[in-house]
């Protein structure tokens, strides 16, 4: 990765379902929904995503970090989404503490 460059131009961002076992996820999915048909507030345990930064030429991962549920996650990739059209690869590298390969 260089500076100058686009960060956009080398990395793109993507959610993608948390690294959970396929158990994990039905107990939690199953939490969820039983609270809120008690009436409660079962937003802890809806299914929560992973934002995740790979090279573009070779599809290496140099970031992962959980975004939360999908309004959270939403709104995280929007904001990563700016810095790598707006930032150089140096600054967002940086800012993101992206692990070099």
């Amino acid at each position: 990765m260089s500076a100058g460059t686009r960060a956009g131009d080398v990395l793109q961002v993507a959610l993608e379902d948390s690294r959970q076992s396929s158990f994990k996820r039905l107990a939690r999915t199953t939490a969820a929904l039983a609270l809120a048909a008690m009436g409660g507030a079962g937003e802890d345990f809806l299914p929560s995503f992973d934002l995740v930064v790979r090279r573009r030429d070779d599809g290496a991962e140099v970031l992962r970090t959980r975004a939360g549920d999908a309004d959270q996650a939403e709104r995280l990739l929007e904001t990563v989404e700016r810095d790598l059209n707006e930032k150089d690869v140096t600054t967002f590298v940086s800012e993101w503490r992206v692990i070099e390969r």
